[in-house]
């Protein structure tokens, strides 16, 4: 029964107002009235119209209002309506196209006006909402909220002295109030009259001296202006009125850190965190500044890993909290925890993609290519177009020796690669190494090419493309070119230079190679076996025997022996 009386006292308003309505249809001209009939049908379309507008149905009441508009072109009413409708749908264009129609068809009515400025101003187009609201102004003088909304217009184009006059009028003919004393003291500080600005918060404070609001101001202010003591004064004041002031105190901290004043605020950082009254926002928030302040953090690591603490001690169920701990346990180089913590978060929320990526990092860092490979499909099932999750698959997979599902995975996730050329070097980077690994090489070489193409500095790739190259004596002169690029950006790098020996081994220039290999031994390669090895066969290949014996002896003591290196010296058995 109360939905019936609502729906008749909707139609009853809707019918009353449309007759309203009709009444302006006709005009003193009568080319300009409507036939009888035409009438009836204009007043029951806009009824139904404005009903289904009020109801939600958009398209219904656009098609009506349509017909309204046929009916009569002149209805300024009609285009105002679907404006607004084209505005709550988001068709802007539309919105702004139907209010200039109306405002050009009825001047006088401020409600077309308002409409249309506020139009231009969701369209960012300020100059013509300022010639807008000054019609709107000079038609409703008495206004204040018209012209304080143009005294804001004007301070978003920087006209500050127009703005400035207007607020200055309204202080005249309604008195100081706290909007106005916000926004003079806005207007002040953006032209840097720091005389005028502290002056009005003064008089704020004078006016409202329970108002906390204007003490914080003005105690930032003195801050900006290197007053400190004028800033400490006021920044007393306010948490003596306002002891509990949350944002007094937090602004309190970040000041006494400006001055290096450390200690005070680790003194009250440490108050407020432990007090359970104060809001976990600005809990977090202070300790993720701190975190993130690389000064602070640098010499009171201690006192985060605490205010940590507490905050788990608290709030042990936030998942904020614990990637916040993440990422102290990622600064101070605890990636074993940070892992912990990540893994942790996910298990509690699965659809946080940053999370997520965060945590493969880390796990990349740690070679645990084990957990990304469990973890991976899981991110690809909730992610299924994110490129990385494949890319962690394929490379755990290639990793720990599953190169068919690697290259299968790998392939997969490369179609979802969009406009990043470091992702595609990244595929075609360990699609070209998994290819080399089943010994498919032709297809190793095509993707390695590939890399290549992004990237010609590419030392990691460069380097390894090279070596293959010279493992199979193939393209000699192509690994040479890659490998000298290397030793170019990294001349002492002693992987780069085993892979120059080599590659001058198999081309036959054995003395040049011999002192290249002794140059990568010298250069930090001493405990490197493979590098022991290489340089071993040359000795060898040399006729430097007992040099050779020597080298075979120190890479049996670290750990690696095997037949083709016992096969040189027609060894059976370790010596």
């Amino acid at each position: 029964m109360r939905k019936l009386i609502v729906i008749l006292i909707i139609n009853n308003l809707l019918i009353s107002w449309s007759f309203s309505q009709a009444l302006l249809i006709g005009g003193k001209n009568q080319n300009d009235t409507l036939y009888c009939s035409k009438q009836i049908e204009y007043n029951y379309s806009f009824t139904e119209a404005t009903k289904q507008k009020i109801f939600g149905n958009y398209n219904q009441a656009i098609n009506l209002f349509f017909r309204c508009a046929k009916l009569n072109t002149n209805s300024a009413a009609v285009y105002y309506q679907l404006s607004d409708i084209y505005l709550i749908i988001g068709n802007k264009k539309g919105a702004l196209s139907f209010a200039r129609l109306a405002v050009k068809l009825d001047r006088k009515n401020i409600w077309y006006e308002l409409q249309l400025a506020q139009i231009y101003q969701l369209n960012e187009n300020i100059d013509s909402t300022i010639i807008i609201y000054k019609r709107i102004v000079k038609s409703s003088p008495n206004k204040y909220d018209y012209r304080f909304n143009l005294a804001f217009l004007y301070a978003k184009v920087n006209k500050f002295k127009k703005s400035l006059k207007i607020l200055k009028g309204l202080e005249r003919d309604y008195g100081f109030n706290k909007e106005i004393a916000i926004y003079l003291y806005k207007m002040y500080t953006i032209q840097n009259d720091n005389k005028s600005a502290i002056k009005v918060l003064k008089e704020a404070i004078r006016k409202y001296p329970e108002e906390a609001h204007f003490y914080g101001l003005l105690a930032e202010h003195y801050a900006s202006i290197k007053e400190n003591d004028l800033a400490i004064q006021y920044y007393n004041e306010l948490l003596y009125i306002d002891p509990e002031n949350e944002k007094g105190i937090l602004s309190l901290i970040e000041f006494y850190k400006s001055l290096d004043k450390y200690d005070k605020a680790i003194e009250l950082a440490n108050k407020f965190i432990c007090n359970e009254a104060y809001s976990k926002g600005n809990k977090i928030e202070i300790v993720n500044n701190l975190l993130n302040d690389q000064k602070y953090f640098t010499k009171y690591q201690l006192d985060v890993k605490f205010f940590l603490g507490n905050l788990l001690d608290l709030y042990n169920d936030d998942v904020q909290i614990h990637t916040l701990n993440a990422d102290y346990f990622v600064k101070t180089n605890d990636l074993n925890k940070a892992k912990d913590e990540f893994l942790l978060i996910i298990n509690k929320i699965k659809d946080n993609y940053i999370v997520w990526e965060r945590l493969f990092n880390i796990l990349i860092s740690l070679s645990d290519y084990n957990t990304i490979y469990d973890l991976a499909n899981q991110a690809i099932f909730a992610f299924n177009e994110k490129p990385l999750p494949y890319l962690y698959r394929g490379i755990s997979a290639y990793q720990l020796k599953k190169y068919d599902e690697a290259l299968e995975v790998l392939n997969e996730g490369l179609k979802y690669v969009k406009n990043s050329k470091t992702l595609e070097l990244q595929f075609f980077t360990f699609l070209g190494e998994t290819y080399n690994a089943i010994k498919d090489f032709p297809n190793s070489d095509i993707y390695l090419e590939k890399a290549l193409d992004i990237d010609r500095q590419n030392i990691y790739v460069l380097n390894n493309y090279s070596y293959y190259l010279a493992l199979r004596n193939e393209k000699l002169d192509i690994a040479m070119e890659y490998i000298k690029k290397c030793l170019e950006i990294e001349p002492t790098n002693y992987t780069y230079l085993d892979t120059y020996g080599w590659v001058l081994y198999k081309l036959g220039k054995i003395d040049s190679a011999k002192q290249i290999m002794e140059s990568a031994i010298s250069n930090g390669g001493a405990s490197n076996s493979d590098i022991l090895e290489h340089y071993l066969e040359i000795l060898v290949k040399l006729n430097m025997n007992g040099e050779a014996l020597k080298y075979y002896q120190l890479i049996r003591k670290l750990g690696k022996d095997s037949d083709k290196i016992r096969s040189m010296f027609n060894i059976s058995d370790g010596i």
